[in-house]
């Protein structure tokens, strides 16, 4: 093998076994998010946080391990699943716990490995820095030993402490200080002191009440910005806090604030319980107190404290007690205390004296310290004037000495009273600023840096681990009817609306994402699916049917299952394939369920459901009293019939069934047994029925004698207290009455209830059926309506007498129709055209229907003599005179008409009034009216003949509309006399016979008309 081909198959081989590597490490995070064939759907837990807590241990570089996914098990219901999940949201949050546990120690060996760094560079710094102090201390500390050799030395010595002490506390000046009162110490401005003093001090005074009044104004009026008024109150604490300290430390440590509580024990003047003070704003400079020439006490207790708030043991501390003056009072003073020691003291201290040698103050029997004998003035016995030895300050080179005694603290608290006696005004002052010589400040030892120790982590390792979970959501199949009522195991009729619904329970927030869905439902043989309802009714889903296996699919449609894994996170509803149909076959118990499969790999099928059709009740027909069995045979009119219903109990229990049967029409009740009641023609049983028993009962009725064809049809109905039934329907012909029918002649126009016009050929056909049941010869007969004359007849028939005759064989369930035509008279006038016919069978002999055709009546006018009723057609009229004119309409139609009747004045007349509504214009009147059949209407209207008439001819003809056809009246004529005029020539005699020649022939002449027109007619 080449060198090129094994480097190939080596780099391969690398490829290969890394991609194994990877993929085995990769695998427990890629397992399948699937359905299990027999566990159900998987369901997830929410595992962000899980995994944001994963990650964050990486980051932080926390070793971490996934372990192998901890199945869960199976839920079956909700319940199961909300107990499942709650157990494995624990589960997640206790791992959550554990990982930041391992990520917080993690974090602390962290912090601690860095602390550690830091605090090494910082021991490494600071041993470097103590190394320099301590050499330096050691040095100091040679230094300070000399100067304590040398007090020792210089004890007894004038300004030199009579012990040997060092300084630990520096504590000179503080200027920049902040002071409070912490307490409701009161500050006072300038007025207010004074006011106060007037008002509450003054008037004690006694007197010293002007010396003490001068003190107070001097103090009042010269006090600086850094001197705080206020007033002691005996027994009242006011306690004054110092922060903002920069100088001040006490054996190395920094003082940060400092407490002062001043308590007024007493002024020593009866009567008086307060004094005015000054607090100054540096502590180191402290108090100045008007003593009003008494014997003031004030308790001042002084706390230190360090920079963390703790207060300070300040054992070991000098505290210097300086400028304490004795002197003796003069003139220039009160008058209490003149001639009289005035004398400076520190009344009592909770520490020890430390006496200055040649100092006038010294440690007192009566626990004091102050100067028993004058220190101010030589006069007086002093070493020194106040002049010369009394400062505020220590580096002015006075013998400041001479007035001061140091105070070592012995405890924690400090504690000291100060007062004065027959002093005007005091200052005290507590700091460390000794006024002995050579008081050394006593070194501050370094304190040697120790070193950090390196912190030891312990053991960090993380694991994890997914909890699987299934589910199996519950299926249910449903049935309800039509009205969506539950109806399972219940009974429903044959051929009721059957709804089968395939119900799947919700699925739980965090379930795999849906691939399919998909609904297998078997229907039950003789349940016969509505497709269309179907579809309707789920509309979420493709349904198939397979019409050979009687087996229904629904798939879900893609965009349902994309609203289902819409939100993995949210709990998806499924919505329930609905199966609509009827259940085709009685006495059949359906039994139904369906199969649910999911993603094509779980499946799960529903528990059954049930309905019942029972076996419905039957109904029979039976020949008289016989067993001849006779549904859908023709039965004769007055023949009895005998009915039987039969019921069988298929409802499982005992019942009590109602059954009610109501008569056929056309058909009597003679009698019913087996406890049957007839009431209002309906026959009731109520009777016991065993389960799966059956009970039969019956009733007689008879057959109306002019049924004339009617069907018999009857049916029961049961009620058996759980199902309502109705029967099958029997049905019984009877023979059929001939029927009649008129056409308008020549025509397939029927015109039965029409009006005919005069002169009209109506043609008439009857139609008998032989419903007997055998072959017969009918005879049929139809008389002529009156009013009209024979035309013609068809098959076979014979006119005689006014008489058509057919006689015709007829083979039974046959028919057979005839025909003839008359014409309707001229003269009809409105007389109705009525006609029947007869037919005789052998067995049965029947009148046929009656035809009816009404004709029009002729509208009739007539002229009246105005104001009577005497009619003067053709009479001769006069000039002036008035003429009521009648028009009278009979509605022969057979209906209703809206009629309209207009009439046209007669020549040389005028209008003068028309009743009944009628309406003059443009010498005609209109009247219109609606008629009912058989109803006349009548109208009439007045003229006037003009004056000038002249032989004229008045003539008047109406028109009558009666909304189809248009009818002329008769018309009425009513000559008018001729005026006559005097010939030019002639005798009277010749004019005269000349009228009565004329006259004579105009007679003639009318009366060849009124002839011929009787002819016409």
């Amino acid at each position: 093998m080449s060198s090129n081909i094994k480097t190939a198959s080596k780099r391969l081989s690398t490829i290969v076994l890394s991609f194994l590597v990877l993929l085995s490490t990769m695998a427990p995070m890629l397992q399948a998010f699937a359905a299990d064939s027999t566990k159900g759907i998987e369901t997830k837990v929410d595992r962000t946080e899980l995994d944001n807590a994963v990650q964050s241990a990486k980051d932080e570089g926390v070793p971490i391990q996934k372990d192998s996914n901890l199945d869960k098990g199976v839920a079956t219901n909700k319940s199961e699943v909300d107990a499942k999940v709650a157990e494995i949201k624990q589960d997640y949050e206790n791992q959550i716990k554990a990982i930041k546990a391992e990520i917080a120690k993690k974090k602390d060996c962290d912090k601690k490995q860095k602390e550690y760094e830091t605090a090494k560079k910082k021991y490494d710094k600071d041993l470097e820095e103590y190394n320099i102090a301590k050499k330096k201390y050691d040095d100091e500390m040679v230094t300070f030993n000399k100067a304590m050799a040398e007090l020792e030395n210089h004890k007894h010595d004038d300004g030199y402490l009579s012990k040997p002490e060092a300084q630990l506390l520096q504590f000179k000046s503080e200027p920049n200080a902040s002071m409070r009162f912490v307490n409701g110490g009161k500050v006072y401005s300038k007025s207010e002191w004074q006011s106060f003093y007037n008002s509450n001090i003054r008037g004690k005074l006694g007197t010293d009440e002007t010396h003490c009044t001068n003190d107070f104004n001097y103090i009042n009026s010269s006090a600086s910005p850094t001197e705080i008024r206020t007033i002691l109150h005996k027994g009242q604490p006011l306690k004054v806090e110092y922060t903002n300290l920069e100088n001040s430390y006490f054996n190395g440590k920094k003082i940060s604030k400092v407490e002062y509580t001043y308590t007024l024990k007493k002024t020593g003047i009866s009567g008086l319980d307060d004094m005015p003070a000054l607090i100054e704003k540096d502590p180191a400079v402290t108090i100045w107190y008007i003593n009003l020439y008494g014997q003031s006490d004030i308790n001042l207790t002084a706390n230190f404290y360090d920079e963390d708030g703790h207060k300070i043991d300040m054992t070991g501390a000098l505290l210097s007690f300086s400028s304490l003056n004795n002197g003796t009072g003069t003139a220039n003073n009160a008058p209490s205390a003149v001639g009289k020691p005035m004398v400076e003291k520190v009344l009592s201290f909770n520490g020890e004296y430390i006496n200055i040698s040649g100092s006038s103050v010294k440690a007192q029997p009566d626990g004091g310290a102050y100067s028993s004998r004058d220190n101010e003035k030589k006069a007086n016995g002093s070493r020194f004037s106040t002049n010369e030895w009394d400062d505020t300050k220590s580096e002015g080179g006075k013998p400041t000495w001479y007035g001061a005694i140091v105070g070592k603290v012995k405890s924690t608290d400090i504690s000291l009273n100060i007062g004065a006696s027959k002093r005007g005004v005091v200052w005290f002052a507590l700091n460390s600023d000794i006024r002995a010589i050579a008081v050394p400040n006593k070194p501050i030892e370094p304190v040697p840096p120790v070193a950090p120790l390196q912190p030891q982590c312990p053991n960090i390792q993380a694991n994890y681990h997914y909890d699987i979970l299934y589910y199996q959501p519950p299926v249910e199949k449903k049935v309800n009817d039509e009205n969506n009522t539950d109806i399972n195991n219940k009974t429903v009729l044959k051929d009721a609306v059957v709804k089968f619904i395939l119900n799947v329970a919700d699925l739980p927030a965090g379930h795999e994402k849906i691939d399919s869905l998909v609904f297998t439902d078997k229907l039950p043989a003789g349940y016969k699916a509505d497709l269309v309802a179907t579809k309707q009714s789920s509309p979420d889903y493709d349904v198939n049917y397979d019409e050979g296996t009687n087996e229904i699919t629904f798939s879900a449609k893609s965009d349902y299952i994309n609203t289902v894994n819409a939100d993995l996170s949210t709990v998806a509803k499924i919505a329930a394939p609905v199966v609509v149909g009827k259940v085709t076959k009685a006495g059949v118990t359906y039994k139904n369920d369906f199969t649910l499969t999911i993603n094509n790999d779980y499946s799960v099928k529903s528990k059954p459901v049930k309905v019942h059709t029972p076996t419905e009740p039957k109904k029979e027909v039976f020949k008289g009293s016989t067993t001849t069995k006779i549904d859908g045979k023709i039965v004769q009119p007055e023949e009895e019939l005998t009915y039987a219903i039969t019921y069988k109990n298929t409802t499982g229990n005992d019942v009590n069934a109602a059954i009610t049967d109501k008569i056929p029409a056309h058909t009597k009740f003679v009698s019913a047994e087996n406890g049957g009641t007839e009431s209002g023609g309906v026959v009731t049983w109520n009777v016991p029925v065993a389960k799966d028993q059956s009970v039969t009962v019956k009733f007689t009725v008879k057959v109306d004698k002019d049924v004339n064809g009617a069907p018999i049809d009857n049916k029961a109905r049961v009620n058996d207290g759980t199902n309502e039934f109705d029967t099958n329907e029997t049905h019984n012909p009877t023979p059929t009455e001939p029927k009649k029918e008129v056409f308008k002649g020549g025509t397939t126009t029927k015109i039965d209830g029409k009006r005919v016009d005069a002169g009209q050929e109506l043609t008439y056909a009857i139609t008998y059926k032989n419903t007997t049941g055998n072959d017969v010869n009918a005879t049929i007969t139809d008389k002529l309506p009156k009013h009209t004359s024979f035309v013609s007849a068809e098959n076979g028939g014979a006119e005689s007498g006014g008489v058509v005759t057919w006689n015709v064989p007829v083979a039974k369930n046959q028919s057979i129709t005839v025909k003839f035509t008359v014409k309707v008279d001229k003269n009809v006038n409105g007389a109705p055209i009525d006609n029947i016919a007869k037919v005789n069978d052998g067995t049965n002999s029947y009148d046929t229907n009656e035809t009816h055709n009404p004709t029009p009546t002729e509208p009739k006018k007539e002229v009246f003599k105005y104001g009577t009723t005497t009619n003067i057609d053709g009479k001769q009229v006069q000039p002036g005179q008035k003429l009521t004119y009648q028009i009278t309409y009979k509605n022969t139609t057979g209906e209703e008409r809206d009629v309209t009747i207009t009439d046209k004045l007669p020549a040389h007349t005028s209008f003068v009034s028309a009743d009944n509504g009628g309406k003059f214009a443009n010498g005609k009147i209109t009247w219109t009216a609606k008629v009912a059949d058989g109803d006349t209407f009548k109208v009439t209207f007045t003229v006037k003949v003009d004056k000038n008439v002249n032989g004229e001819i008045l003539e008047n003809t109406a028109i009558v509309n009666d909304g189809v056809n248009n009818f002329n009246t008769n018309t009425v004529k009513n000559p008018t006399p001729k005026v006559p005029k005097n010939p030019n020539t002639g005798d009277f005699n010749n004019i005269m016979l000349l009228i009565l020649m004329l006259l004579g022939s105009s007679g003639a002449l009318v009366s060849g008309m009124a002839i011929k027109r009787r002819r016409e007619e």
